[in-house]
């Protein structure tokens, strides 16, 4: 049994990627690849990366044992595993939410050796890895727009952002590491910016092999919209505050579905937030790496990964508009009173006070937290989150 890990990186698709294979299960089985759902039948395994970086080896193993039975009633030869956290494992569950790590490499190397040893386990004939890059600097920027997002707490400039993040932009270093364990011709990388335009088109025919997607179905809606810059300081507003726990993940919805309807308005380009200097220190810092990487790929080492920016053309922040942060407001307020928004929170904090009195429900209350999570998946996949 052939495994291929897609291993991202984060902000270069992975959301629609994992959505247009999710979607295709069926189709893919056909061309004998069986697609790995992930916890509760998600669409990505980045749960896997979450067991392998905090050494929980057995919950590693079930799931690759489950898999592998899976493919083969399937009668296929391939698994595909999609998982942008499997990228900087380190990072990730570590250094990025606090959490110390004495040395970052050696832990690094120990959690994808851990995967390797779980693959050998589970019975992998060869293992196969793919990943997409974009400039370290846009990489920052896209990294710290999800993590105000998304995380509750989430409080820092992106300044500190980008110190607390340093290991995650070397992609040669990181990337070294898969071929150590794997070996040169079982890593693929590709640049993240040639192949947007069709991506899906690029992972299928260069990843998979596919040539024929007749019967495939779209990917669906973008799930994964970036904030404006007023959205963003909203956000980190509300962070600041500190939102009780349910709250908290029904604001960073609210929040994603005002970014989307807002940017369809007022069709605004992608957000900048790093100060000029600050975007020259994180280009200079990973020139090296960039060009090491594109030499042992055979691309042109002189440009390294990415193009070159001229000094002349670095983009700067743009101010905040007042209106545009009251509109803000008053949107999110509207759409935090909405029935179906209460009806949830309600929903969430009653469970919590339950297991906090009784932790044994988990065991009954575990089937309502599946259903509210695979209704989230739906309305994702309709548009309406």
């Amino acid at each position: 049994m052939e495994f291929i890990f897609h291993i991202g990186s984060h902000k270069t698709g992975t959301s629609s990627i994992q959505n247009f294979l999710a979607r295709n299960r069926k189709n893919l089985v056909r061309h004998g690849i069986y697609y790995a759902p992930g916890k509760n039948g998600g669409r990505n395994i980045n749960h896997l990366g979450s067991s392998l970086a905090g050494d929980r080896m057995e919950e590693v193993r079930q799931f690759l044992e489950n898999t592998v039975k899976a493919a083969k009633k399937a009668n296929v030869t391939k698994i595909l595993f999609s998982g942008e956290s499997l990228y900087a494992m380190s990072s990730f569950f570590g250094s990025l939410v606090g959490r110390h790590i004495e040395d970052y490499w050696k832990s690094e190397t120990q959690i994808i050796t851990r995967l390797a040893n779980a693959c050998t386990e589970a019975g992998a004939s060869s293992v196969r890895a793919v990943c997409y890059l974009r400039p370290q600097d846009d990489f920052i920027e896209s990294l710290y727009n999800q993590f105000v997002k998304q995380y509750p707490g989430y409080t820092h400039d992106i300044g500190a952002f980008y110190q607390t993040s340093d290991p995650v932009g070397d992609y040669s270093g990181h990337i070294d590491l898969w071929i150590e364990q794997f070996g040169d011709q079982s890593v693929a990388v590709y640049p993240y910016d040639p192949a947007a335009p069709a991506l899906i088109d690029h992972f299928v025919l260069s990843v998979l092999g596919i040539v024929n997607t007749e019967g495939f179905q779209e990917p669906g809606v973008n799930v994964n919209e970036s904030l404006t810059a007023e959205i963003l300081t909203f956000k980190l507003i509300l962070n600041r505050i500190g939102l009780p726990p349910a709250e908290g993940l029904l604001a960073s919805r609210v929040i994603s579905r005002i970014a989307r309807d807002m940017r369809k308005k007022q069709n605004q380009s992608r957000l900048v937030l790093l100060p000029p200097e600050l975007r020259v220190q994180i280009i200079e810092e990973n020139n090296p790496g960039n060009r090491k990487l594109a030499k042992h790929y055979g691309w042109d080492e002189s440009n390294g990964l990415f193009p070159v920016i001229s000094p002349d053309n670095i983009p700067a922040p743009l101010p905040v508009s007042t209106s545009d942060l009251l509109e803000i407001l008053l949107r999110y307020k509207m759409e935090m009173s909405k029935t179906d928004v209460r009806l949830e929170i309600f929903f969430r904090r009653a469970i919590r006070a339950m297991l906090n009195r009784a932790p044994v429900l988990e065991y009954f209350l575990g089937g309502v937290r599946r259903v509210l999570y695979w209704r989230r998946l739906h309305l994702e996949r309709m548009g309406r989150l």
